[in-house]
């Protein structure tokens, strides 16, 4: 493992500068060379740490250019932008969601700009448009007590100057959306949102944006200009516990790639929290109704690791895994007696998989 001092960084440098910190001026230039260093080599946090005498799991997170969430925008000058991001998830003890701007020049030198939270939250999974000489930052994940349901963030980032405001809003809005996509529209006053995901409460499941939303620019009123009226509807074990399907996923997958020991653990495991044996040959039709369909294919750079599709009339059923909820989304009109056939048929296979109460509602 190489050390600092192959990297040309003292120790005591590194600790002047390991920490994530919050700026005093909007923008607070915070060039150093351990910060450039990390954005130059990606390295995890956990790698830096390990190339000093740190102890990785003392004193919060480290600093690092290794993140997701992170967005970038190419300037018309070749500048390379980058906004935020996220490294590690919240039980990580580097998890941290960060609220600065990169630069990098063409000559690959560096400018950092950190921030006031109170001028610029900590900001992941947004969306980062340019607009002239500003970058329009819409949406966020960010931290558990920063979100606000029913509420849109939106901030400026003036290029020239790397100052960074508040854009306040009027209208009919997405809510607190984040992974979405954002357009610029031919007339150049509007931004298209579409896609991602909306976060509704601690006590609610994300939900999938299936709504397309105008902000004008100008004036800064939102509006919703396409309204999808599809079919939604949820499974949620009733004692609000892990579902399980990602374990038992895993078992199966074990099972076909006849990985015998990591079976035999894993299997010990969800007897024990199953109170059963796995059902896998029901798992394996979890999503093949008693109807004619046919089965769509994964669609490429979607991030549908979890998503399955069947084609049901010409209409697209999508089934959505995670770890406490599965939604199914119906892209378009299926007659009631389908639907009802959907949600019963989806209702007996967990409750076969998981014995316990599932709780379906509409979304």
């Amino acid at each position: 493992m190489e050390t600092l001092e192959n990297f040309g960084i003292s120790q005591k440098l590194f600790e002047e500068w390991r920490e994530p910190r919050e700026g005093t001026d909007n923008p607070t230039k915070a060039n150093n060379p351990v910060w450039n260093w990390l954005v130059q080599t990606k390295l995890s946090a956990w790698a830096a740490n390990k190339a000093s005498e740190h102890d990785y799991y003392a004193d919060g997170p480290t600093w690092c250019f290794d993140r997701y969430g992170q967005s970038t925008n190419q300037l018309p000058d070749g500048r390379k932008i980058y906004i935020g991001g996220e490294h590690e998830d919240h039980y990580d003890p580097d998890f941290c969601i960060y609220n600065d701007v990169v630069v990098e020049h063409i000559d690959g030198s560096l400018d950092i700009y950190i921030y006031p939270q109170s001028v610029f939250p900590a900001t992941d999974f947004h969306s980062a448009t340019l607009v002239n000489d500003e970058i329009f930052i819409i949406g966020r994940l960010g931290y558990h007590d920063q979100r606000h349901i029913k509420q849109t963030p939106v901030f400026i980032l003036n290029i020239n100057n790397f100052s960074i405001r508040k854009q306040e809003t009027t209208g009919s809005n997405p809510g607190w959306i984040f992974g979405h996509n954002a357009t610029l529209l031919e007339d150049g006053k509007s931004l298209l949102i579409s896609q991602g995901e909306i976060y509704s409460g601690p006590e609610t499941p994300v939900t999938e944006n299936i709504n397309e939303w105008c902000l004008d620019l100008s004036s800064g009123s939102w509006k919703l200009s396409k309204e999808n009226n599809w079919p939604r509807w949820q499974y949620i074990r009733a004692d609000k516990k892990c579902n399980l399907l990602w374990e038992l996923r895993q078992l199966l997958w074990h099972q076909e790639m006849n990985w015998k020991s990591e079976y035999d653990r894993d299997l010990v495991k969800l007897i024990d929290q199953l109170g059963h044996h796995p059902d896998l040959p029901t798992l394996k039709s979890l999503y093949q109704p008693p109807l004619k369909f046919e089965p769509l294919p994964e669609r490429e750079g979607d991030g549908e690791y979890n998503q399955q599709r069947i084609l049901v009339e010409d209409v697209v059923v999508r089934y959505k895994e995670e770890h406490w909820e599965v939604q199914v989304t119906v892209e378009g009109y299926l007659p009631p007696d389908i639907i009802a056939l959907l949600k019963q048929d989806l209702y007996s296979k967990l409750s076969n998989l998981v014995k316990t109460q599932w709780k379906v509602s509409d979304i």
